[in-house]
């Protein structure tokens, strides 16, 4: 260690006092700055020829500005570095010469600092001067371990600081008044101060921001806080931004070696296909071959997803371009995305997700509008749990798990299709796995999940000043079907044979608003004078359809559209759909239960069902019957909305509509529960409101629409700082502005509502000038209703590369970018502009973090941790019947697990014996040591294969 400070004497006072001992200390420049050469005025000249076109000099030059950087940071500590320090023990126990080394040593480090910036001045002017065929890149190994270095450095001097230093003053406390006088006031301290109180003015005006914002968020309904306690503003703002708002994500540098893995797959199996087919002698240009796959068709949502590694392509180009783009991609650390959330506003995100991972609050979804309401889980809890109760609607069955009962009675239904010629041997392997054998595969793909039961406040229902804590709030109950056992043959019946069925069958149908806007269209090109209009609503349409009605109405499609299926097959295909209406289970907490009443929600046959459901009762009351009336010019539904035109009186109409409700009743539905709340029947001049449109004719018969904005909409888009590739958001501007042009057939109108849009756009963050801009070119466009045509053009890549938008996402674009250059040069691949497309997978946004609807609704509430399947001594000291479990006697009940080797703890989820698709911990009694599986299957059936390996029962293992 050098010492900086050779001339140090002790000067004796005169009053002999050791209090009053004086520091003479001879300041002088150090020879060295933290190992580094000090460039001064008598050695410039052999710098600059010691250090022009030095390769390392780019490296040189960061690793000075990191000292620096760390030689400015050093002045927060007590002490400087150990170079910079006074070296003599005596000073160490007076008060008045620990205040006097500080002084010195502070001005011994800004003297060191200065010689730092000083000899990187001399170095970026030796950079300037060099050749750079000479200079190498920066060493980004070397940099990064210097940075490293300097920050344990930093770290080991603030841990001093608390134990070695713990006497010595902070540098924030002012020093004594003695030698304030000695220290000249300069500049710096006086732009230092101002700075000060320019960052606390700043904080000020941010935190009152924050304030004002999270006050409007709460005033206009787009937040609303159920719960005793006061939530943060900053977590307020944050849940205004909406459940699709995605923070700033880093780079997964793990989740990009999967996806480059998956996407270069496909191209060497490609390349492979085409290598096979190309012969040079017969054709100088080579057309694409598709590669042999099978002829089966399925529904996109069906198809498997192959992760597999890049094999050889039999083309040495190929392979190499693969080489080089899985070595950029495993090599890949770009720089973190500015975050675009601000620090007040990750204090709220951070509080949010903690309050979402203890269980105490939930965050939920209102049913309509787009809020988000903010409730305490046990007040939820017992909404939820109010209406499973009601026997009325619901049927609980106990703890028994009827999952696979149902999966059995699907698969022996599949059997028998493909036995008797219904469906081939690969429809039944690829939908319900179904192997060979006649045994289902083990495959994660095809086993069922859990349907689970989750609720959504209902508070359109109530005024602004209902909505506090205490109040009970309406809900709708949701039975989240996405992993019912019988979702994936249902998705492959209804793209098969449902759906087109119900697109014949369903003469009144619209399928969207543009659809909706053609028949007006075409209706006011009739010059039809007098128009009435009127809307109807069926009143909770899928809790009012009875199975029994639901298959009387599809054996009714089936007979008259499709004579040529056989008894048999409609028998088949009636018993799959009967199977799918009655296993609407879903559990809740510990126990399961049935949906008594009509079909369930949240199916994937429920909307093809209902619609032919609900037009075999509209041709049993009205088009098909005595009942339908020449003053009814057009009818058109969308679900349960329907609107029509009517010539008549509106005497008439009542007296009609009150028929229709009459013979709807008797089949279960209604279009109007109270018998005196007034129809929905608009005269001519006057509005009606169908899906997004408002429409009306005049007494001549002229047709004018309108927006059609509902109350329960809250207006609000994606927020402008999500973390979202840039071309999103024009894009959602121009499609609602488009939106508007469609709808709206009159400019001035349509003026006036695009200048409402823009507003609502400025509110979510959006810049006025690009919303104008965009706003301008879609007024200029012509108002089309024809459905584009779409050409069956093969896709501009032939390969996609499907990977997470992210901090590489700009460097993994350019590597497609040469990498398609490299591969025009092969000849497979030489007629093709890009081969490899980039298309981006979004981030877990908001809702993502927040929503933990299937944890808490399958969560006893209890506590958490593994627990016993059935308790072999229950409270009444009674043994349970049957064979009592061979591995709960093994579990172990904590909520937490320690690992051996980390220390790290890990909060344990609730389970037990039963769980599926677990992770689990083994643990020997006896050295402690750990060993970590996982299986999709249950876990007493994991521990079974276990002891089975093992040949006897080894009671010196605990499982967690």
């Amino acid at each position: 260690m050098i010492n900086h400070f050779k001339h140090v004497r002790t000067v004796q006072a005169r009053d002999d006092s050791p209090t009053s001992l004086v520091v003479d200390i001879d300041h002088r420049t150090p020879s060295h700055t933290h190992g580094e050469a000090v460039l001064n005025n008598t050695n410039k000249s052999r710098c600059y020829d010691l250090y022009v076109n030095y390769p390392r000099l780019r490296t040189k030059v960061s690793t000075s500005l990191l000292r620096l950087s760390f030689l400015k940071k050093c002045r927060l500590l007590k002490r400087p570095p150990q170079v910079f320090r006074i070296r003599t023990s005596k000073l160490t126990p007076l008060k008045s010469l620990i205040d006097a080394a500080q002084v010195a040593e502070a001005k011994i480090l800004d003297n060191a600092i200065a010689s730092k910036q000083e000899e990187i001045h001399h170095l970026k002017k030796c950079l300037a001067l060099s050749d750079t065929n000479y200079l190498l890149d920066h060493n980004d190994r070397e940099i990064s371990n210097v940075q490293k270095a300097l920050d344990r450095k930093f770290n080991w001097l603030k841990k001093q600081d608390l134990t070695h230093w713990k006497d010595w003053p902070d540098k924030v406390s002012s020093p004594q008044p003695h030698l304030v006088s000695e220290i000249p006031p300069n500049k710096h301290h006086q732009q230092s101060s101002k700075r000060t109180r320019n960052s606390k003015k700043r904080e000020k005006r941010a935190r009152n921001k924050i304030r004002r914002l999270a006050e409007n968020a709460i005033r206009s309904g787009s937040v609303v806080n159920l719960t005793s306690l006061d939530i943060p503003h900053e977590a307020i703002v944050v849940l205004a931004k909406r459940i699709g708002f995605i923070p700033t994500s880093t780079h997964n540098n793990f989740q990009a070696k999967i996806d480059a893995h998956a996407a270069l797959a496909k191209l060497c199996r490609k390349t492979r296909g085409l290598v096979k087919t190309f012969d040079p002698e017969v054709s100088t240009s080579l057309e694409p071959v598709e590669e042999q796959v099978n002829d089966l068709e399925l529904p996109p949502c069906l198809k498997r997803k192959y992760l597999t590694t890049p094999e050889s392509s039999e083309d040495a180009l190929v392979d190499g371009v693969c080489e080089d783009i899985l070595s950029v991609v495993d090599n890949l650390k770009p720089m973190p995305s500015k975050s675009n959330l601000n620090k007040y506003e990750r204090l709220g995100l951070d509080w949010i997700l903690a309050e979402a991972n203890k269980g105490e609050l939930q965050f939920v979804k209102a049913d309509k509008g787009g809020a988000l309401c903010i409730i305490e889980r046990s007040a939820m809890k017992t909404l939820e749990f109010d209406m499973l109760n009601d026997t009325s609607q619901f049927t609980c069955i106990g703890e028994a798990d009827p999952i696979p009962d149902i999966f059995n009675s699907l698969l022996d239904q599949w059997r028998l299709g493909e036995t008797m010629g219904h469906v081939s041997r690969e429809e039944s392997y690829n939908v319900v796995g179904l192997c060979d054998s006649g045994r289902p595969s083990t495959l994660s793909l095809f086993k069922p999940g859990v349907p689970y039961f989750y609720g959504l406040l209902k508070i359109h229902k109530l005024s602004p000043t209902d909505l506090v804590h205490g109040n009970k709030i309406p809900l709708r109950l949701v039975n989240d079907l996405s992993q019912a056992p019988t979702v994936r043959s249902d998705k492959f019946l209804n793209w098969k044979f449902l759906q087109p069925l119900q697109n014949e069958f369903c003469n009144d149908l619209v399928q969207d608003s543009t659809e909706a806007l053609k028949w007006l269209e075409d209706i006011a090109e009739a010059n039809s004078v007098g128009l009435s209009s009127f809307s109807w609503d069926f009143s909770s349409l899928y809790d009012s359809l009875s199975p029994e009605f639901v298959i009387e109405a599809l054996t009714f499609a089936i007979a008259e559209l499709r004579p040529d299926w056989s008894d048999e097959f409609v028998g088949w295909l009636i018993k799959l759909v009967e199977l799918s209406l009655s296993s609407s289970f879903g559990k809740f907490g510990d126990s399961w239960y049935l949906n008594k009443s009509g079909i369930a929600t949240g199916g994937s046959l429920s909307v093809s069902l209902a619609n032919i459901a609900v037009y075999y009762a509209l041709r049993c009351t009205i088009f098909d019957s005595d009942n339908k009336p020449s003053e009814l010019l057009s009818l058109k539904r969308f679900v349960d909305d329907l609107t029509g035109l009517w010539t008549g009186s509106e005497e008439d109409f009542i007296s009609w509509s009150d028929s229709v409700n009459v013979n709807l009743h008797r089949l279960g539905l209604s279009i109007k529960d109270n018998a005196s709340d007034p129809w929905d029947f608009n005269r001519p001049g006057c509005y009606t409101s169908f899906l997004d449109i408002k429409f009306m004719f005049s007494e001549a018969g002229e047709l004018s629409t309108d927006i059609n904005i509902k109350a329960t909409d809250a207006r609000v888009f994606l927020n402008y700082s999500s973390y979202h590739p840039r071309q999103t958001f024009p894009s959602i501007v121009y499609s609602q502005g488009l939106r508007y042009r469609r709808i709206i057939n009159d400019n001035i109108k349509l003026f006036r509502r695009l200048d409402e849009l823009k507003v609502c756009f400025i509110r979510s963050g959006y810049p006025k000038q690009m919303i104008e801009k965009i706003f301008d070119d879609v007024v200029k466009r012509p108002r089309i209703l024809d459905y584009k045509k779409k050409e069956n053009k093969k896709p501009p890549n032939e390969i996609m590369w499907s990977q997470t938008f992210g901090p590489g996402t700009p460097a993994i674009i350019k590597v497609v970018k040469e990498a398609n250059k490299m591969l025009q040069k092969c000849p497979v691949w030489a007629q093709n502009d890009k081969v490899i497309g980039v298309v981006n997978r979004r981030p877990k946004n908001l809702g993502d973090m927040i929503f933990k609807r299937k944890c808490l609704a399958l969560s006893s509430g209890d506590s958490t941790g593994t627990k016993s399947c059935t308790p072999l001594i229950t409270q009444n000291r009674s043994r349970k019947k049957g064979r009592p479990c061979t591995c709960c006697p093994m579990m172990s009940n904590t909520d937490s697990l320690v690992s051996s080797c980390t220390g790290n703890s890990f909060k344990l989820p609730e389970g037990n014996c039963k769980s599926r698709n677990i992770i689990y911990c083994a643990e020997c009694l006896l050295c402690n040591k750990q060993y970590t599986g996982k299986s999709t299957n249950k876990l007493q059936t994991r521990i079974a294969g276990h002891r089975s390996h093992l040949g006897y029962e080894d009671n010196g293992i605990s499982e967690s």
